[in-house]
């Protein structure tokens, strides 16, 4: 039996003992079941869990991003020292529409390497972006463990996965190796792959950075966009006029208030606009900006208050605006429960599913906003306990990943997958 079938083996049978338990616990606990208390009295059932698996070995495990494929399935990656390379690798994994691992593999190579987005390809590939430091990316290969060459600093990381066993077609690493690169964020069209992240070039020198990858893994273009500030890009989305918007933030060296940044490029990296969105009461760092039903777009922020330390009361902040970054309305949410906010989705009924991090409660919330900006419900999933990461919707219900605790090396943390429905009789 090889390593990964053994990994498999373990994880599987890891897997099964957590759902048994999640489920006992579900099915003892469902008449009197405590929801989110913060805005649900009595409490009201808002999310069904479906269904819940943690992967991991005997190390770190953590997913960051999860996608849906054509037949029904989910693929996740993130990253993991319990197999693999180095200090972190890669994290990839195949899952069925009951939660069930297909299969589970890992990308990159002795350096730091984290997988922090993932979307299908239009020939059905899987295509991960993230960030390495196992490249040489002057001559695009692989460091050699070996050779005495020292590691190189972050650059981006993107690869072309199969989907029947998740072996890499090709690898690549893009930046300067004078800077360093963080990807965060991925789109595809038809005949490129686009990365974007930023760049950092000292405490005062940051740049939300951009990569257009053609379809072998080559660089096409790699441009740096942003302000006199230190810009970040986190989220980016193909819009219906087959341009790009990222969303992240901006901030003035030296201040810990931040304001929504949205930029909008065209295939060839020729910026069409920016946005910079403020709040009298808050920070702002988009998390996930996605388009909408109407052609416009909407982004699901962390708001921290200006009056209070860093992360201490962040909450939920959308703003919806128009195809050219204007806003239509924005609102804060603190009584969504949401601190940190990872995932922003448009629902079937035109309003918006947030899926985010609970700080005190150890654990994701959904949060339901209607299409005008009206909070409508906020709950937890069964009971969930983890961080929660990235979410998709598929037809009749959303999946999300994540990690058993928070994702770094100090507790033992294993992927975390759930898989939901919003359950519309309480409304």
């Amino acid at each position: 039996m090889s390593k990964r079938q053994n990994c498999q083996s373990l994880k599987v049978a890891l897997s099964a003992f957590t759902v048994v338990a999640i489920f006992s616990l579900f099915a003892i606990g469902c008449d009197d079941y405590s929801h989110n208390s913060i805005t649900n009295t009595p409490p009201a059932n808002y999310v069904t869990l479906l269904a819940y698996r943690t992967f991991g070995g005997l190390g770190y495990d953590w997913g960051a991003a999860i996608t849906t494929t054509a037949e029904g399935d989910y693929v996740i990656t993130g990253s993991t020292n319990s197999n693999g390379y180095g200090d972190n690798t890669v994290y990839l994994a195949k899952v069925n529409s009951s939660g069930s691992l297909v299969w589970y593999n890992w990308a990159g190579g002795w350096g730091d390497d984290n997988g922090m987005a993932v979307a299908m390809a239009p020939d059905g590939n899987i295509i991960v972006a993230g960030y390495t430091t196992s490249y040489d990316v002057i001559e695009g290969t692989k460091i050699d463990p070996n050779s005495g060459k020292p590691v190189d600093d972050y650059s981006f990381f993107l690869a072309k996965v199969l989907p029947d066993d998740g072996e890499k077609a090709w690898e690549s690493a893009f930046g300067d190796t004078a800077y360093v690169e963080r990807g965060y964020a991925l789109a595809l069209s038809s005949d490129a792959y686009y990365v974007a992240g930023y760049q950092h070039r000292g405490e005062s020198l940051e740049d939300v950075y951009i990569v257009k990858a053609d379809l072998n893994g080559d660089s096409v273009w790699q441009k740096a966009f942003g302000t006199d500030n230190l810009d970040r890009a986190l989220s980016m989305v193909r819009t219906t006029d087959d341009n790009f918007v990222v969303g992240g933030y901006t901030k003035p060296t030296g201040t810990n208030k931040s304001s929504a940044y949205l930029l909008k490029i065209n295939p060839d990296g020729d910026q069409l606009w920016e946005r910079i969105h403020t709040d009298s009461d808050y920070g702002l760092t988009v998390y996930s900006v996605v388009g909408t039903s109407d052609g416009g777009l909407v982004a699901a922020c962390a708001a921290m208050p200006v009056s209070t330390e860093v992360g201490t009361s962040n909450a939920l902040y959308v703003i919806r605006m128009h195809a050219d970054g204007t806003v239509v309305w924005k609102q804060g949410y603190p009584q969504s429960g949401i601190n940190e906010p990872r995932t922003i989705i448009e629902s079937a009924d035109g309003g918006f599913l947030v899926m985010g991090q609970y700080y005190a409660g150890h654990k994701p919330l959904i949060a339901k906003i209607d299409a005008e900006g009206k909070f409508v419900w906020s709950d937890d999933a069964g009971g969930v306990v983890g961080y929660g990461m990235s979410m998709a919707s598929f037809p009749g219900g959303y999946v999300v990943t994540g990690s058993t605790t928070y994702p770094n090396h100090e507790i033992l943390n294993d992927v975390m997958f759930f898989i939901f429905e919003e359950d519309l009789t309480n409304l």
